[in-house]
């Protein structure tokens, strides 16, 4: 996997660093060389400083504060139509100068990368969700409604209904974006356990006062519903990603798909929509981690996953490169 950074390879508007693009384009000159294929992480987590000149660019939560993360992935790409234009625009600018050849093309686009709003708690509030800007607050469909006030009118489940298809319509601009340019597979990164319909319905029901399970574990507010994202899909070369592989909870032998890993449940949802998958571990893997890994890829029939992450690898601190390859042997 080559990774790109968009502050690094725009650091101000419509001007592109020249030596960064050429040292990618050696990486991946010396990948092909080395019989690898390649798979493309965009970068687009790390929007430029430049990004936010431009007004209402950052997600803001109820509390009227606004996301800032020192590393980028901050702003709204959901609401705001200028942001959406600059990524294009960027987006665009990397093919024309790297090509197409790569084997697959990570999307999401939110924080780490993955598709999700940002964290469910920041600036010491907790039970964030993120639909204060000022572009999003156009769209609201209950202006004035808060999470965990009452809902006489079913307030909640209208939020809701906003709040997670907006996201799941951010993903769809992605793969239109993305195929403009590229063809090939693209990867979703479905990040943590996931919303699963239960966890959505109870959450709703206590009005998304953050007081259900999965609003505790951040699932709701992020928005990280993979039923929806999967039903979102038609393009039968989109491949649903989990990047919680390794995940240790959940009963893949359980008759009921909720009740399964993240992967498990992915499995599920892309069995339904003709879907393949991918996967990735957390980091800090140690050689049983990456041996249970390699058996949930297995398992559920993935088209591969990466291994997070190449500085671990070789540390000697975690699971090895030796471990790597026996297990590659062993699951050919």
């Amino acid at each position: 996997m080559v990774s790109l950074n968009w502050g690094a390879d725009e650091p101000s508007e419509g001007t592109f660093s020249t030596s960064y693009e050429q040292s990618i384009a050696a990486i991946i000159a010396a990948d092909r060389v080395a019989g690898f294929n390649i798979i493309l992480s965009l970068g687009v987590q790390y929007d430029p400083a430049w990004l936010h000149t431009y007004a209402n660019s950052y997600y803001v939560d109820q509390y009227g504060d606004a996301y800032v993360d020192s590393a980028g992935a901050d702003a709204d790409f959901v609401w705001n139509a200028t942001m959406r234009q600059k990524m294009a625009a960027y987006i665009a600018h990397v093919f024309s100068v790297f090509g197409t050849n790569f084997a697959a093309v990570r999307i999401g686009g939110g924080h780490y990368g993955e598709l999700g709003f940002p964290p469910n708690g920041y600036n010491g509030h907790a039970n964030t969700y993120w639909a204060w800007s000022a572009g999003a607050q156009a769209s609201d469909p209950v202006p004035g409604w808060l999470p965990g006030q009452a809902s006489p009118n079913g307030e909640a489940q209208t939020f809701w209904n906003w709040y997670d298809g907006s996201l799941t319509s951010y993903l769809q601009w992605q793969i239109a974006t993305l195929r403009a340019s590229y063809a090939g597979p693209l990867i979703v990164l479905e990040p943590g356990f996931g919303a699963r319909p239960s966890g959505i319905s109870a959450a709703i029901a206590d009005n998304l006062n953050g007081a259900s399970s999965q609003e505790i574990n951040g699932e709701i507010q992020t928005a990280h519903d993979y039923t929806a994202h999967a039903q979102a899909i038609s393009d039968p070369n989109v491949w649903l990603d989990s990047t919680w592989l390794d995940c240790p909870y959940g009963n893949d032998s359980s008759s009921d798909p909720t009740q399964r890993t993240p992967i498990g449940y992915l499995a599920y949802l892309a069995s339904q929509r003709g879907l393949q998958l991918y996967g990735e571990n957390t980091g800090n893997g140690s050689a049983s981690d990456m041996q249970f890994t390699v058996g949930q890829a297995v398992k559920w029939g993935l088209q591969g996953f990466v291994w997070m992450n190449e500085t671990q690898l070789l540390s000697g601190n975690y699971a090895t490169l030796s471990n790597y390859a026996a297990l590659i042997a062993a699951n050919p």
